[in-house]
């Protein structure tokens, strides 16, 4: 689900060395490997994929890649490496948002790419001067102090994550939830498999909505912030319908399957019993009239 600035870079860049960069809507393992071409260098995914939490059997894919001579790159900043391990699983390059949950508190910008492949990690070593994307001491600082508590925090939050999602599940207001933790998810056996846990996003339709009313859901939380980041100790809330930053039309939107009563949690570390209460006080606000 690239966002624009990520776009725009990765067209740019790599058309500046004769390569072409295509983005497929995929939602399945098999279209994954229907959107393969001939000359196809690399393959960029997520597993579970943001906002919908598809989740993938990376090991296949991975193979299927090697088969092909097709370099692998995964996007670990939803699992983190607390709950995955993309590449005892085969990947070539692994890539984290320290913004997210590895920082775990939203002051930082922070990113990095990570192999275990020696000739790719020089390769990249000469380019990552050239692209000037170099982090402060002090985000590193920062970074570096998140680490060492993300086994707690991301324990706590999945956990939270788990109680909200069963309670989501039985809701009425709620139309349809996707949550990996869950046994009706398509990817919970896989996502079992291949990671230490679902993790602590979660998305669901809210029943007989439009956006606006989703944002007044949203918006009539009291404790959850209504915000498009992700990964804090605090629990946020967003409609990725609303999100500016992704140059999609609504065609390409709903092919993804987000829809305009589409919303995204990031869960926290509060007392899952507040955060149950929040969103039951909200669905209340709800029913009440105009």
């Amino acid at each position: 689900f690239f966002f624009s600035s990520r776009r725009r870079h990765t067209r740019s860049s790599l058309v500046s060395w004769a390569r072409r960069c295509v983005q497929e809507t995929v939602n399945k393992e098999s279209e994954f490997l229907a959107a393969f071409k001939p000359n196809t260098k690399m393959l960029w995914f997520e597993s579970p994929s943001n906002p919908m939490l598809s989740v993938y059997d990376i090991k296949k894919i991975t193979s299927y890649c090697k088969s092909k001579g097709v370099l692998t790159t995964f996007d670990n900043t939803i699992p983190s490496p607390f709950l995955l391990h993309p590449a005892e699983l085969g990947i070539d390059i692994v890539l984290h948002s320290g913004t997210k949950f590895l920082a775990g508190h939203s002051d930082i910008l922070l990113g990095f790419v990570c192999t275990n492949n020696e000739k790719l990690y020089l390769e990249m070593k000469e380019l990552y001067p050239q692209f000037g994307a170099c982090p402060s001491p002090f985000d590193c600082y920062l970074l570096l102090r998140g680490i060492k508590t993300l086994p707690l925090r991301l324990s706590r939050s999945q956990e939270n994550a788990q109680k909200l999602a069963e309670y989501l599940a039985k809701n009425p207001h709620v139309e349809a939830i996707f949550y990996p933790g869950l046994p009706t998810h398509p990817g919970y056996e896989i996502q079992k498999a291949q990671a230490k846990g679902p993790g602590a996003i979660i998305a669901f339709r809210l029943k007989n909505a439009d956006v606006n009313k989703g944002i007044k859901f949203c918006m009539s939380l009291h404790m959850i912030t209504f915000a498009v980041s992700q990964g804090n100790v605090k629990s946020m809330i967003t409609m990725p319908i609303t999100w500016e930053n992704v140059p999609r039309s609504r065609e390409e939107m709903a092919k993804l399957g987000v829809t305009e009563n589409l919303i995204r949690i990031s869960v926290g570390i509060e007392d899952y019993q507040d955060i149950i209460k929040d969103f039951t006080d909200a669905f209340a606000a709800l029913d009440k009239p105009e």
